[in-house]
């Protein structure tokens, strides 16, 4: 029998610390119900205590989500872990993830504490937190740069106060595989009652071994990796759900262990988190990037055609490529858009929701001859955005480009109920648009990131447009989708200024 390897996705809440990743309550449940299909076996949904949204978005995943754990972070103090509680109250089977830094630097420089106050720190918080549940997770943080003495010394003193899962993580992706492998195996044989609870490790991909670190780990003990889909996080980011999974699948004859996730719904989960976040997945990004299953080299292809596997050590639909066909077309009906939407995962709040996505859905099929899944999810991403308080709302667009003259937009546009005209010039329609806008908005906010993605093949695809935008300090990503770029440029230029003019504000758990 192998033994079991459980996936811990921080997607929701590590993966939300990318700049201007945040998300709504609402997108962060669509993601955890595809997270749920998807197999995981723990969702990080947030951390409580960063703020009343995050503890209200983790509170409502826990009454959703029925086979996955749902877990909250906390810091190792009584607010934190009361925060957590009350977020993981209503969940089926709930985990609070406390923690606290374990490195020299960081218990000098940022906590202000002796070692011994931070022991005791430890202990204090798993024992509040099994007031809440009997599944607490432990991490020291930093523990890439502490002393192996006092990670056997924490530990061990966490483990007797009822901690069940011990976390190793490599915060700022400082180690190497063969030292990570053997920090790991270090560990569990010195620390008492190691047998007793589950290891994991989380990695970050500083120097890009996030995936490999976590793999030597594996290799050495640890049964529980912590990891987001498509490797999205803060910095360069975390350890990739899909490249982990497939690893381990792929390599049965080195991992003697496996995962209990269904491949099939990687790129379907791939595809949602991109289009939430606004983070696109890059072409040759393994496994889930729109090059991983293609050959371009004539030796390659005349391979593969002869026998996939002299070429290719993973079937592309194993993974979910080619599962999301053709769904729906012009003369589907609203029950039919429904019953679709509920095969995707998604479900509408109410009657008003569901009639305005199947508005758009038709308006988008008069557009584009084929629907499909991706083409869904984009869509009603688009209608969540509409049911946020949308300060801008764009009402109608002309723009126009031509060789030898300056491209010129002009926009009609509201501003809390009342409407504006704005008109500008620029080097390309985008920029026209851009600059049409800000004459009326003047936000002053700079733009950091201008990304197209077509969301479907063909020339009728949908482009998806993300725009990051950054004032005084704060990021924030804006998307719009459309079959005209330039319209759905100025969907997401307007959704990322809404995104600057709500003011939700979220700690940081690492300060």
């Amino acid at each position: 029998m192998k033994d079991r390897l459980f996936i811990f996705d921080t997607t929701l809440r590590d993966g939300e610390q990318s700049p201007g990743a945040s998300m709504t309550k609402e997108e962060k449940l669509r993601i955890a119900r595809q997270l749920e299909k998807l197999g995981v076996d723990v969702i990080e949904a947030g951390f409580a205590a960063a703020s009343p949204g995050d503890a209200e978005a983790i509170h409502t995943i826990a009454e959703t989500i029925q086979n996955s754990t749902v877990c909250s972070l906390a810091r190792a103090n009584e607010r934190d872990i009361h925060a957590a509680g009350g977020a993981i109250k209503p969940a089926r089977s709930g985990r609070i993830h406390t923690f606290i830094a374990t490195s020299p630097i960081h218990m000098e420089k940022k906590l202000r504490m002796q070692p011994d106050q931070v022991v005791e720190a430890a202990v204090k918080a798993v024992k509040l937190a099994l007031e809440y549940t009997d599944d607490v997770e432990f991490s020291a943080e930093d523990a890439v740069r502490s002393d192996m003495d006092f990670l056997v010394r924490i530990f061990d003193e966490v483990i007797k106060a009822g901690a069940t899962t011990i976390n190793v993580p490599d915060t700022v992706g400082y180690s190497i595989p063969v030292l990570w492998g053997e920090h790991m195996k270090r560990l569990i044989e010195r620390v008492p009652g190691s047998d007793k609870v589950i290891w994991a490790t989380h990695c970050h991909n500083d120097l890009g071994m996030a995936v490999a670190n976590s793999l030597a780990a594996v290799m050495n003990g640890a049964r529980q990796v912590e990891c987001t889909i498509n490797g999205l996080g803060e910095r360069a980011g975390n350890a990739a759900l899909e490249e982990i999974v497939m690893a381990v699948r792929t390599r049965k004859d080195v991992f003697n262990c496996d995962t209990r996730i269904d491949a099939t719904q990687i790129v379907p989960t791939s595809k949602i988190v991109s289009t939430i976040t606004g983070y696109p997945v890059q072409p040759n990004k393994a496994i889930v990037g729109a090059n991983a299953f293609a050959h371009e080299s004539g030796i390659h292809q005349d391979g593969v055609l002869k026998h996939r596997e002299t070429y290719e050590i993973m079937r592309a639909e194993d993974v979910g490529w080619n599962a999301n066909r053709l769904t729906l077309g012009k003369l589907s009906g609203r029950n039919a858009f429904k019953t679709k939407l509920v095969e995707l995962g998604i479900v509408l709040d109410s009657e008003e929701a569901l009639n305005g996505a199947f508005a758009r859905f038709k308006d988008l099929a008069d557009k584009k001859r084929e629907i499909f899944d991706e083409d869904l999810q984009a869509l009603v991403s688009d209608e969540g955005y509409a049911a946020e308080h949308e300060r801008f709302k764009l009402v109608s667009m002309k723009v126009c480009s031509e060789t030898g003259e300056i491209p010129r937009a002009q926009l009609v546009f509201t501003d809390d109920g009342a409407e504006w005209r704005a008109n500008g010039q620029g080097s390309g329609p985008v920029d026209a648009t851009f600059k049409a806008l800000e004459s009326v908005v003047h936000s002053g906010a700079d733009l950091l990131l201008y990304s197209v993605n077509n969301i479907t093949s063909g020339t009728d695809s949908q482009g998806e447009v993300t725009v990051r935008l950054a004032q005084d300090g704060r990021v924030v990503n804006g998307q719009g989708a459309d079959t005209d770029i330039v319209v759905a440029s100025a969907k997401a230029y307007l959704h990322a200024l809404n995104k600057l003019h709500s003011k939700r504000e979220r700690a940081h758990p690492q300060v």
